[in-house]
């Protein structure tokens, strides 16, 4: 969603005004509240120390790129959806 968010306010214009009110909101804020670091570090942290430093290793490269992973899926997705409306309007081809 983050990614989806900041792809489509990119697009629209510079990052000022509304735009800049709702990526620190939307995006800051509420998708913020979705990526705890501090929850994921204690789950790392819990499972090494629990007996399974190979899951939490996998654990940790796998939250981070999948995240990475979703946030350029969410770039992308907005990107398209940018340049269709773009075109329905007359605009960019």
């Amino acid at each position: 969603m983050l990614g989806a968010l900041l792809g489509f306010l990119a697009l629209v214009g510079p990052d000022d005004g509304w735009r800049r009110n709702v990526r620190v909101f939307a995006g800051t804020g509420l998708c913020g509240a979705f990526t705890t670091y501090s929850t994921f570090a204690l789950e790392t942290t819990q499972l090494g120390h629990h007996g399974a430093p190979a899951a939490a290793v996998a654990y940790a490269v796998l939250s981070v790129v999948l995240g990475v992973l979703g946030a350029w899926a969410g770039i992308v997705v907005a990107g398209a959806a940018g340049r269709r409306n773009a075109v329905r309007r007359g605009g960019v081809s």
